[in-house]
């Protein structure tokens, strides 16, 4: 018996061996024992933070446990026995309130197979969901057969959009920025999911971490809630070495957006095995992910994201480096038959590394791998467009030939690669197979740019699987031609369509983009060319201000407005390889011959309130002048009409098509003649 005890500020060594990193305030294996009349309080562990149960029997009389955290399940109690239930008596109740993990916060029970109702005083709330409580089975799967009859609730949950701030106080109403919540931890535990309207956490400006708002990490996801940062620049978590960021199980419509990941650890399982250190996602239904950075995390299975059976992840304006770990983005299907869906726009994969832990046993490989699984027969699709994966190291130390730094499929994967710079990337062992796929998948690349990786850059290996794995290149630059494949399925399809070039791509080599293209660079307009009638796939149309990709089977993708930096995706009629087009922003921008005379003038420039456009046609024809900000979003339609040649000028007075004022920044005017780019210029509003 343990009674009339306040068990406290427990933390276990999480280098000690698995079942001994649980219950930090209580842990029992195997034992007989009656826990009364105790608090059990600020305890941290793997699982279980408060008590852990492990077989056995265990009667509960009495206590409190509050404010307890787990990094993985279970914050507050952790039983497992799946043939006794769990005994919390009925006359003298216990009270389970503000405890914190990413699933399971409260109580995480093991099914016995049959309904277990457990009497409580006070939980966190009167009806939680799965995020404070539910029952597992022995793979830590969903079971909920668990009834809970709560007396009490401790706080009461806001049906609203909440705002945090490093200065504010969870205290606070949270409902507006003028009165925010301080921790983000706070905030999820808080606000009241709704099944039918999606709501919104908004991170205010600042820094958050463990030391200075709070944060219990992971972060526990929920259904139906979007976190918000103001800009990924000054809204900042700093996971301080903690752990994961970000983690949920059986949620649906998250959203994560416009904040910096940084200083995330993974490896709290060693020596055992490891875990993830940035967003970490599993059995869930629509994943949206945009302006994102994970910057500086260590010591992890995937270090930036990873996703398991999820059924639809799309990603945008994301920032994966400078981070140690195994296979730093990991998109997995594997005994869910449906057809995941990964589409991943304006990424750039730069400066990751392998994990290193002594043992020889883990190593380093893939960047970015998506794979459809063994146990289903739905197609898994994949589009990474404008992705850059540069400048990683694997260590292979296992010695095969599939775990380069670059991307990876397995089978019953169609993965579509559109504008992506591949390069700089090495294997500390120098083995080939930068990238990697296998028997039973299809890979097909456009307008992609493959060089200075190890080589040979694409390594097919062999499956089970009856059908060959397919690969179509069209428009890229992919070095060594054919002998970049190195075909140890020995059955590979490899097409080569039109526009393959094996030359230097002539990358720029130095500043914030190094693996932009300069003024010589054979990938400038080298890419799928515009429609023109009569023309065969693959083409590129501009249909409803939107350019779309037609494949030769006519799949359509399509195309980001904007490069990976911000400059319009077709600079100059034709859109060119990799994952930047070529447009030098800091000057006027030659126009193509025979649609404008001279150079396109501003001025002033910058402008206050207005400014004057002039530019010279040389052909007639609809005429468009439009504004674009550095995201590619068009602010403003300055003309649009049917014109013939001759001068023009015009006057933007710095507002948008809604009649807004446009806020102070760079924006791009471009001159559009029947649908083709004629040449664009940067202003600048003060």
């Amino acid at each position: 018996m343990i009674c009339g005890f306040t068990i406290q500020n427990g933390k276990k060594d999480f280098n000690s061996s698995l079942w001994r990193k649980m219950g930090c305030g209580i842990c029992l294996k195997q034992s007989h024992a009656v826990i009364k009349n105790n608090v059990i309080k600020q305890n941290q562990g793997f699982t279980g933070g408060g008590l852990s149960v492990l077989g056995g029997f265990t009667k509960l009389y009495g206590n409190i446990i509050t404010d307890n955290h787990s990094i993985f399940i279970g914050g507050g109690i952790y039983y497992n026995n799946s043939s006794v239930p769990i005994y919390l008596d009925t006359i003298e109740l216990n009270s389970i309130f503000l405890n914190y993990s990413n699933w399971g916060s409260d109580i995480i029970v093991r099914s016995i197979g049959q309904q277990q109702i457990i009497e409580i005083d006070t939980m966190t709330v009167f009806d939680p969901d799965c995020y404070f409580a539910l029952s597992i089975d022995g793979y830590s799967n969903l079971i909920n057969d668990l009834t809970l009859n709560i007396r009490h609730q401790k706080i009461e949950p806001v049906a609203a959009d909440l705002y945090v701030s490093p200065q504010g106080n969870n205290n606070n109403s949270g409902l507006n920025p003028e009165n925010p919540l301080k921790s983000i931890s706070f905030a999820i535990t808080k606000i009241q999911p709704d099944s039918l309207v999606q709501r919104t956490i908004h991170i205010l400006p600042g820094t958050y971490s463990p030391q200075t708002t709070g944060e219990r990490l992971p972060i526990g996801g929920r259904s139906n809630i979007k976190l918000s940062g103001e800009d990924m620049s000054n809204t900042i978590i700093d996971c301080q070495y903690e752990g994961c960021f970000y983690s949920g199980r059986y949620m649906r419509n998250v959203e994560l957006e416009s904040f910096t990941i940084k200083n995330g650890f993974g490896a709290i399982l060693t020596p055992q095995g490891v875990f993830d250190a940035g967003l970490d996602i599993d059995f869930t239904k629509k994943v949206k992910i945009s302006n994102i950075t994970i910057d500086s995390v260590i010591n992890a299975h995937s270090q930036c994201i990873s996703c398991h059976e999820v059924d639809s992840i799309e990603i945008k304006n994301f920032h994966c480096r400078n981070s140690i770990g195994v296979q730093a983005n990991f998109f997995f299907r594997g005994g869910e038959n449906f057809p995941m869906y990964v589409r991943i726009e304006n990424a750039k994969i730069h400066g990751n590394t392998y994990y290193d832990e002594g043992t020889f046993l883990l190593g380093g490989y893939k960047n970015l791998i998506v794979s459809g699984g063994d146990l289903n027969n739905k197609i898994c699709t994949g589009k990474l467009i404008n992705v850059e994966i540069t400048d990683n190291i694997s260590w292979d130390t296992w010695y095969s030939i599939t775990c380069g730094p670059g991307w990876a499929t397995s089978k019953k994967v169609k993965l579509y690669i559109v504008n992506a710079t591949i390069g700089g990337n090495r294997d500390r062992m120098n083995l080939p197979g930068t990238n990697s796929t296998v028997k039973g998948s299809q890979v097909n690349i456009y307008n992609s740019i493959f060089y200075d990786n190890n080589s040979p850059d694409i390594s097919i290996y062999w499956s089970n699987e009856t059908k060959p794995a397919e690969i179509n290149f069209h428009y890229t630059l992919f070095e060594n031609g054919a002998a970049g494949i190195m075909d140890n399925a020995g059955n590979t399809i490899v097409n080569w369509g039109e526009g393959i070039l094996d030359q230097d791509p002539q990358w720029q080599g130095y500043g914030a983009n190094p693996y932009a293209l300069t003024i010589n660079s054979p990938c400038i307009n080298a890419g799928t060319p515009m429609y023109e009638p009569g023309m065969s796939p693959p083409y590129i149309k501009e249909e409803n201000e939107r350019y779309i990709l037609y494949t030769p089977n006519m799949d359509t993708i399509h195309l980001p407005a904007t490069d990976l930096i911000g400059n319009p995706r077709i600079a100059y009629g034709r859109i060119d390889m990799g994952a930047y087009e070529f447009a030098d922003i800091t000057i006027n921008i030659p126009s193509p011959a025979k649609l404008i005379g001279g150079e396109i003038k501003v001025f002033p420039n910058p402008f206050q309130s207005s400014t004057n456009l002039q530019f010279t046609l040389l052909k007639g024809g609809q005429c468009e002048a439009l504004i674009y900000d550095l995201n590619g979003r068009k602010v403003k339609t300055l003309m649009n009409a049917f014109t013939p040649p001759g001068n023009y000028r015009m006057r933007w007075h710095g507002d948008s098509d809604y009649g807004n004022d446009a806020p102070p920044g760079i924006y791009i005017i471009a001159i559009q003649i029947d649908g083709q780019q004629a040449g664009s210029v940067k202003v600048e509003r003060r």
